[in-house]
């Protein structure tokens, strides 16, 4: 890690965006990740926390124990870690299934801030098809009654 943590967390409390250099580029990402999240609290979604680094090499595994280290450190609700090459979020309030989906729309979109208008986008349209799930176990529990019931009479 090539990065001071102390300072990320100092940015995210500030306003939710931190960068892990003085790259003069951020005064124009940070501008359009403002309006990104802007449009998101519209949303109606948690608190999202950004934290963009460059060319790390960092694994995915420590780049989100350093989403959860920010997450704990500012009590953001969901942080988002975004690289180059890699992107990492945790949430308080998103499950899983929800993160991971909405990881595939973040790092589909090159522009970091399109990316995380497409993160926000894919959390409020996730939802689990309940009734072909349900459709589902109960054929499988059918199919295991009938060859229980098969199996048990030609004993």
């Amino acid at each position: 890690m090539n990065y001071d943590q102390n300072s990320l967390v100092e940015q995210l409390q500030q306003d939710g965006v931190a960068f892990g250099s003085d790259n003069l580029n951020n005064w124009a990402l940070e501008e359009s990740l403002f309006h990104s999240l802007d449009q998101i609290h519209e949303m109606d979604l948690p608190e999202i926390g950004v934290v963009v680094l460059e060319g790390t090499s960092d694994s995915a595994a420590t780049l989100r124990d350093l989403a959860q280290d920010m997450n704990l450190a500012t009590g953001i609700d969901t942080v988002v870690v975004r690289t180059p090459n890699s992107v990492a979020v945790v949430s308080d309030t998103l499950d899983r299934a929800e993160i991971e989906t909405a990881q595939r729309a973040l790092m589909a979109e090159p522009d970091y801030a399109t990316g995380l208008h497409a993160f926000a986008e894919s959390v409020t349209s996730f939802n689990i098809p309940w009734l072909a799930v349900s459709v589902v176990v109960a054929l499988a529990i059918v199919v295991v009654l009938f060859a229980t019931a098969y199996f048990s009479k030609r004993r």
